[in-house]
């Protein structure tokens, strides 16, 4: 009775240790999130209508990790020009949500899935699943004011039904910045 009791712990403790994520706070864009992974950041340049933008991404990258539930998890940070969104508008809200996802479609040769309406903390977003070759994007996007935020997860097909998805999802939120 007493080596059941202990393997059931180191068992449950091995699991534990296995399902230790990081909590990244960025103050800067104001926002909170939990990766299963080694984050890396990369800051790009994008070209929206006339003018270009720039596009903070922070990210893991388990595609090599045949173990990882996901292939991917990201959080990017974008603005747009403040005097743009001035006023609210709920109309232009909904359509910057629905263009940014329909280009991150566009870009991956992906087909939209589904696409849906929520809020997070009183601000608009999309909650989308693009699917492309072999995998899902699962994607939320969140309009704050004059700024964007997409998170995501990749996953291969056959790992879509995974908590890992849920978690990194429900793990991100925005803070308040001084």
């Amino acid at each position: 009775m007493k080596e059941k009791l202990t393997i059931i712990l180191v068992l449950i403790s091995l699991s534990l240790y296995a399902q230790k994520w990081d909590v990244y706070k960025n103050q800067d864009f104001g926002f909170r999130v939990e990766f299963d992974g080694e984050m890396k950041t990369i800051n790009q340049s994008i070209p929206v209508g006339d003018a270009n933008i720039e596009m903070n991404m922070f990210f893991v990258d388990n595609s090599t990790n045949s173990s990882a539930n996901n292939m991917v998890y990201s959080v990017a940070h974008t603005a747009y020009n403040i005097d743009d969104y001035s006023k609210e508008d709920p109309e232009r809200d909904n359509l910057v949500l629905n263009s940014a996802v329909k280009g991150a479609s566009k870009n991956v040769n992906g087909t939209i899935l589904s696409n849906e309406d929520f809020i997070l903390n009183g601000f608009p977003g999309k909650q989308s699943i693009i699917e492309i070759q072999g995998a899902y994007i699962h994607l939320k996007l969140i309009l704050v004011k004059h700024e964007l935020y997409f998170v995501q997860v990749i996953c291969t097909v056959d790992k879509d039904d995974n908590n890992d998805i849920s978690r990194f999802f429900e793990s991100f939120d925005l803070i308040k910045i001084k």
